[in-house]
Protein backbone atom coordinates (compact mmCIF):
# COMPACT_ATOMS: atom_id res chain seq x y z
CA UNK A 1 0.00 0.00 0.00
CA UNK A 2 2.90 2.62 0.87
CA UNK A 3 3.84 2.24 -3.02
CA UNK A 4 0.64 3.13 -3.89
CA UNK A 5 0.28 5.91 -2.02
CA UNK A 6 3.63 7.18 -3.05
CA UNK A 7 2.57 6.80 -6.45
CA UNK A 8 -0.79 9.16 -5.97
CA UNK A 9 1.72 11.75 -3.84
CA UNK A 10 3.78 11.64 -7.37
CA UNK A 11 1.15 11.91 -9.67
CA UNK A 12 0.35 15.57 -11.10
CA UNK A 13 -3.05 16.79 -10.24
CA UNK A 14 -4.39 14.60 -7.57
CA UNK A 15 -5.03 16.27 -4.27
CA UNK A 16 -6.94 13.41 -2.10
CA UNK A 17 -8.06 9.97 -2.87
CA UNK A 18 -10.51 7.38 -0.97
CA UNK A 19 -9.88 4.24 0.98
CA UNK A 20 -12.69 1.99 1.13
CA UNK A 21 -11.62 -0.91 3.46
CA UNK A 22 -13.26 -1.83 6.71
CA UNK A 23 -9.63 -2.91 7.90
CA UNK A 24 -8.22 0.39 8.12
CA UNK A 25 -8.68 0.84 12.07
CA UNK A 26 -8.61 -2.86 12.44
CA UNK A 27 -6.10 -2.90 15.49
CA UNK A 28 -4.53 0.18 17.46
CA UNK A 29 -1.23 -0.45 15.75
CA UNK A 30 -1.99 -0.91 12.06
CA UNK A 31 -3.91 2.25 12.29
CA UNK A 32 -0.36 4.06 14.07
CA UNK A 33 1.60 2.42 11.30
CA UNK A 34 -1.32 3.77 8.74
CA UNK A 35 -0.79 7.60 10.54
CA UNK A 36 2.75 7.61 10.43
CA UNK A 37 2.95 6.30 6.75
CA UNK A 38 0.51 8.79 5.40
CA UNK A 39 1.21 12.12 7.47
CA UNK A 40 4.28 13.37 5.62
CA UNK A 41 1.80 12.89 2.27
CA UNK A 42 -0.59 14.50 4.21
CA UNK A 43 1.86 17.49 5.24
CA UNK A 44 2.39 18.10 1.70
CA UNK A 45 -0.97 18.37 0.77
CA UNK A 46 -2.18 15.00 -0.54
CA UNK A 47 -5.20 14.38 1.42
CA UNK A 48 -7.01 10.80 1.99
CA UNK A 49 -10.78 12.01 1.21
CA UNK A 50 -12.54 8.94 2.56
CA UNK A 51 -12.08 6.29 4.47
CA UNK A 52 -13.83 3.60 5.35
CA UNK A 53 -13.53 2.25 9.78
CA UNK A 54 -15.33 0.44 12.26
CA UNK A 55 -16.76 3.36 13.97
CA UNK A 56 -16.82 1.50 17.19
CA UNK A 57 -12.92 1.48 17.34
CA UNK A 58 -12.75 5.27 17.45
CA UNK A 59 -11.99 6.66 20.59
CA UNK A 60 -9.90 10.42 20.98
CA UNK A 61 -6.47 8.60 20.05
CA UNK A 62 -7.72 6.88 17.25
CA UNK A 63 -9.38 10.44 15.94
CA UNK A 64 -6.11 12.29 16.09
CA UNK A 65 -4.30 9.86 14.33
CA UNK A 66 -6.42 10.09 11.36
CA UNK A 67 -6.32 13.95 11.59
CA UNK A 68 -2.53 13.01 11.24
CA UNK A 69 -3.08 10.95 8.34
CA UNK A 70 -4.77 13.65 6.54
CA UNK A 71 -8.47 12.60 6.47
CA UNK A 72 -11.10 14.27 5.52
CA UNK A 73 -14.40 12.19 6.32
CA UNK A 74 -15.12 8.49 7.06
CA UNK A 75 -17.61 5.95 6.35
CA UNK A 76 -19.32 3.22 8.67
CA UNK A 77 -20.61 0.20 6.85
CA UNK A 78 -23.39 -1.60 9.27
CA UNK A 79 -22.21 -4.04 11.37
CA UNK A 80 -23.53 -7.61 10.90
CA UNK A 81 -24.68 -10.06 13.61
CA UNK A 82 -24.47 -13.97 13.37
CA UNK A 83 -28.27 -14.34 14.57
CA UNK A 84 -30.66 -11.92 12.76
CA UNK A 85 -31.77 -9.42 15.81
CA UNK A 86 -35.63 -9.66 15.43
CA UNK A 87 -35.30 -13.46 15.76
CA UNK A 88 -34.19 -13.13 19.39
CA UNK A 89 -36.19 -10.04 20.67
CA UNK A 90 -39.19 -9.03 22.42
CA UNK A 91 -41.05 -6.14 22.80
CA UNK A 92 -41.51 -4.35 26.34
CA UNK A 93 -44.40 -2.45 27.76
CA UNK A 94 -42.47 1.02 26.64
CA UNK A 95 -43.13 -0.38 23.30
CA UNK A 96 -38.99 -0.50 23.03
CA UNK A 97 -37.77 -4.15 21.77
CA UNK A 98 -35.06 -5.75 23.42
CA UNK A 99 -33.34 -9.12 23.50
CA UNK A 100 -34.07 -12.14 26.14
CA UNK A 101 -31.16 -12.09 29.14
CA UNK A 102 -31.34 -16.08 28.33
CA UNK A 103 -29.69 -15.52 25.75
CA UNK A 104 -27.92 -12.51 24.75
CA UNK A 105 -27.65 -9.33 26.87
CA UNK A 106 -29.97 -6.78 26.85
CA UNK A 107 -29.81 -4.38 24.41
CA UNK A 108 -32.73 -1.78 23.63
CA UNK A 109 -33.50 -1.30 19.97
CA UNK A 110 -36.15 1.49 19.10
CA UNK A 111 -38.99 0.19 17.07
CA UNK A 112 -37.72 3.08 14.40
CA UNK A 113 -34.09 2.11 13.64
CA UNK A 114 -32.99 0.68 10.43
CA UNK A 115 -32.05 -2.89 10.77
Amino acid sequence: MQEEVEYLARTRGIASFSFIDPVFNLTPDRLMWLAEMLEPHATAGLGLHTIEVDIERIDAEQASLLARAGVKSVENRSQSVATPLWSCATATSTGSVSQPASRHSAVPVSRSSAI
